[in-house]
């Protein structure tokens, strides 16, 4: 007895897939890289602008042909998984496209302005002082490295165990909520106090301080700190488990708590870049993850409906 295509979702037939799988999360790529097409092509890089265009047309032929009832298995797997791993490779460019726009002035004159004002010092700094523990520091750096685990280490189950929809609406959520911040950082660029600040008192210091720095200095981009990308995707993710996978909520929520608190001990970021984080988070959950999803649904399920009365 046949049974459902491997790396299909549960309760989806590969003949109906065209008609039910409206991944929201293609066309939030698509949308990011046209736009960031057009600041290039404002900007004299046309070849880049090509580029990012020709990505554009190669995720659409993989949606057609993975949408297709005959679509090979690995052909669906990398289909549903494309976004979180394209998440890497766009993150390497922010720092190019706020450099490009602004030739390297930052903002971070303005958000210490604004920490004074709400705050009359720094967190970033008060934090680490207040809580001097070395084993605190470890625990917190290490919460900061582990910040990619979050879309798979919920995702997966969604997606193994075949609930499709949840799926969908989780990874809508998270990667449109560091879309929100990755156009943010492209024209209000803050570098963060690791880039000014003095580092952490040397007791502070242990192989987790080492290897997160070690990382930060080879593969963080330059003024990503405004809105902070590690609180807004935390809060996703924590959003999406309590409402999904309870028990997936309860493993994951002291490090997602973690890497929020890190942000600031470890001075990545401002304290008032996670309060951006936390505005791109509700938005992102709120509207442009669940509500977006509905959208296209209602817009799939009206043209099929459409389309049945027509060959009646």
């Amino acid at each position: 007895m046949d049974g459902p295509a491997p790396f299909s979702f549960a309760g989806e037939t590969p003949a109906r897939g065209r008609e039910r799988w409206r991944c929201p999360v293609d066309f939030s790529v698509c949308f990011y890289l046209g736009s960031s097409s057009l600041l290039l092509l404002v900007y004299d890089r046309t070849f880049l602008a090509l580029f990012h265009l020709a990505a554009i047309v190669g995720l659409m032929r993989l949606r057609a042909l993975a949408l297709k009832s005959s679509a090979a298995p690995a052909l669906r797997l990398v289909h549903a998984w494309h976004a979180p791993a394209s998440l890497l490779a766009i993150n390497q460019e922010i720092g190019y496209m706020n450099r490009l726009v602004w030739e390297g002035r930052y903002f971070d004159d303005l958000v210490m302005g604004w920490e004074q004002a709400l705050f009359g010092t720094s967190p970033a700094v008060w934090l680490s002082e207040a809580a001097g523990w070395y084993w605190f520091s470890e625990y917190l750096h290490l919460c900061y490295m582990l910040w990619w685990i979050f879309i798979p280490a919920l995702g997966l189950p969604l997606y193994l165990t075949g609930r499709r929809r949840e799926f969908e609406t989780f990874l809508a959520a998270c990667v449109n909520a560091l879309f929100l911040c990755y156009l943010c950082q492209t024209f209000f660029p803050v570098e963060g106090p690791r880039e000014l600040f003095p580092p952490l008192d040397e007791r502070l210091r242990g192989p987790m301080w080492a290897l997160c720095h070690w990382i930060m200095e080879r593969g963080a981009a330059v003024g990503t700190a405004f809105p902070s990308g590690h609180v807004t995707l935390s809060l996703v993710m924590l959003a999406c488990a309590w409402r999904w996978q309870r028990r997936a909520y309860w493993l994951l929520l002291p490090i997602a708590t973690g890497t929020i608190l890190a942000t600031v001990y470890c001075r990545f970021h401002y304290a008032v870049d996670g309060l951006a984080g936390l505005w791109a988070a509700a938005v992102a959950y709120g509207w442009l993850g669940p509500v977006l999803l509905e959208r296209l649904r209602d817009s799939a399920k009206s043209s099929s409906d459409s389309t049945s009365t027509w060959r009646v």
